[in-house]
């Protein structure tokens, strides 16, 4: 079985699973959990956090894990479970978790995660991230973005 783990500073894992509830729906956010680093700015508590979820994976199970900064504490205390069935990505944004949950939520209990296409999904993840100023630039005088009622159909 594939699981999801969100994890960040703050309450942002938990606000990334209640976008992804609205987009993705109630069954979908309640196959991810979620891990809230620092509210109480105790390191070792979300240490100690990190270890248990990682831990709580069993040999025949994988995990999927969300964080937020590359080189922040959450995701350095994620790199030493980094192997095997545990597959860490950093960065994270609203499309690269639905894109991962769409291709693995739904597998059968036996499938597994393939690297390739995790690291297929991260770039394209990468490609999400606009600057919408310069892309309205390159966009004008089209169709597209010209008024609010074209916009949202």
């Amino acid at each position: 079985m594939v699981g999801f783990l969100i994890a960040a500073h703050g309450q942002f894992s938990k606000g990334l699973k209640s976008s992804i509830q609205v987009i993705m729906g109630t069954e979908i956010a309640e196959k991810i959990r979620t891990l809230t680093a620092f509210l109480d700015n105790d390191m070792s508590n979300a240490k100690a956090m990190v270890e248990a979820a990682c831990e709580a994976v069993n040999a025949d199970d994988e995990l999927i894990v969300f964080t937020d900064i590359m080189h922040g504490s959450v995701n350095q205390f994620f790199i030493p479970f980094a192997k095997d069935n545990i597959y860490v990505i950093s960065g994270v944004n609203l499309p690269l978790v639905c894109e991962v949950i769409a291709q693995y939520a739904f597998s059968p209990a036996e499938a597994k995660v393939d690297p390739d296409q995790l690291r297929e999904i991260v770039e394209q993840a990468k490609e999400a991230i606009v600057y919408v100023n310069d892309a309205m630039k390159m966009e004008k005088g089209a169709a597209i973005g010209s008024n609010e009622e074209e916009f949202f159909n």
